[in-house]
């Protein structure tokens, strides 16, 4: 990226920060990625053997944050060119998910209490994630250029990553000091409504019409991968890199998602079924710490892959590695997921590789298909690719452990689901340069 690619232009470095900077709380709501964290507090509250009832959970969460909310949100902003409806709209989501959650943690069975799992799961876990995913990386690629939207958006990510890691402890204490109970559910809601209320109808705005020009009119020509083109969705659906993308993607997301919703179980099974470790200890500390840490490390992955797309000139170069690399630590993460050292510091070298995939992606789609249309081209994207992923790796990766007692085929399938998508990336650099 050029050294003065972060100097605006009479507009204020500090309010274009604001923007990835805000990732920081709007982070803390981002449900879905420490959904897990509930997922033993369920299993003991209704006495479950199996795993898979509970990671549905998961798959509706990220049905809610990349299916179904985002291109809502996305159609909405790209039309209103204000983030205050779509915002009203998230607060309306976690509301409702909240009530789900509350009733949940006092339902005396699993036959009446899973139906709130799933509604608060769909709702609270997907609605409160759909205002990060749908509405604030569009924002951000408003205030940047194509040159620097590697680096804008992995500042975004590691903001949000950062709130993440520190989510997790937040959430631990609060069961802890709460319980799994109503009080414990209504507190995150109210957190939850409240910050988005305020973000979205007090903070975030589009850049005006000046502002825009006084941002690009000095952009650098720089050998990208980008057309240099404002799409529609239609123009870019007909464009080869939107389907060489979206197999990418899927197949990221099927096996990040997959990995990380399953991560406490897979501790679990590691530490205490294999290793004797208590399971108190396990999902009471190692679980919060394995997830805070490693949100760090997610934080400064997403940082240090955007600036290296910026560098290497494209988002297929970098996505190359971010899918590779990951592959390989997984197979060394599950032949050591018996020892508690080595899984931690493989699980955080796993999660810094993980980190990049989200800004790269979200900076992948204006880079090639302009910002005019970035709102619902992204949101549509991730809805078919990423949403499919995100909705079926969790509940896969369960329920091949509940038909084989082990998670050992769910990360074979991990695996080579990522040197797919790492090939599909391959390809995509290759016809990116032919171009």
């Amino acid at each position: 990226m050029p050294a003065n690619s972060l100097k605006n232009r009479g507009i204020g470095l500090d309010k274009r920060r604001l923007y990835p900077g805000s990732a920081l709380i709007i982070g803390l709501i981002a449900f879905q990625y420490t959904w897990t964290i509930f997922f033993p507090y369920v299993q003991n509250q209704f006495a479950l053997e199996s795993t898979a009832a509970i990671a549905l959970g998961s798959s509706l969460a990220g049905l809610g944050a990349m299916v179904v909310f985002p291109p809502i949100i996305g159609t909405i902003l790209d039309r209103t060119d204000s983030a205050v409806i779509p915002s009203l709209v998230a607060a309306v989501l976690i509301a409702l998910g909240g009530v789900s959650f509350s009733l949940m943690t006092t339902a005396e069975s699993w036959v009446m209490g899973k139906w709130f799992w799933y509604a608060a799961s769909f709702l609270l876990g997907g609605g409160a994630t759909a205002l990060a995913t749908g509405l604030l990386p569009p924002l951000v690629s408003q205030w940047f250029s194509d040159d620097e939207q590697g680096s804008a958006q992995g500042l975004m990510m590691g903001a949000r990553y950062l709130a993440l890691a520190a989510a997790s402890p937040i959430i631990g204490g609060l069961l802890s000091l709460l319980g799994f109970s109503f009080g414990f559910a209504m507190v995150v809601t109210l957190f939850g409504v409240a910050i988005t209320i305020v973000l979205g109808t007090v903070v975030w705005r589009f850049p005006t019409a000046d502002e825009q020009r006084e941002l690009f009119d000095q952009e650098s020509e720089t050998d990208t991968e980008s057309s240099g083109e404002a799409m529609t969705f239609a123009a870019a659906f007909k464009d080869a890199r939107f389907w060489i993308l979206l197999v990418a993607m899927t197949g990221a997301a099927f096996s990040y998602m997959g990995f990380m919703q399953n991560f406490s179980l897979i501790l679990v099974e590691g530490l205490v079924e294999n290793a004797g470790y208590s399971e108190a200890f396990v999902t009471g500390t190692v679980v919060p710490t394995f997830l805070s840490v490693n949100y760090l490390f997610m934080g400064a992955g997403a940082i240090f892959w955007g600036r290296v797309m910026d560098y290497l000139g494209g988002p297929f170069r970098a996505l190359i590695l971010i899918y590779g690399i990951p592959a390989t630590l997984y197979a060394l993460f599950f032949l050591s997921y018996t020892m508690l050292i080595p899984v931690l510091v493989i699980g955080a070298l796993i999660f810094f590789g993980l980190g990049g995939e989200p800004p790269v992606h979200y900076a992948a789609v204006p880079n090639f298909f302009g910002r005019e249309n970035v709102g619902k081209i992204l949101t549509y994207m991730n809805a078919v690719s990423v949403g499919s992923g995100v909705f079926l790796g969790p509940i896969v990766f369960a329920y091949i452990n509940d038909l084989t007692g082990v998670y050992l085929a769910s990360f074979a399938v991990a695996i080579a689901i990522r040197f797919i998508s790492a090939g599909a990336a391959a390809v995509g650099t290759r016809y990116s340069t032919a171009s």
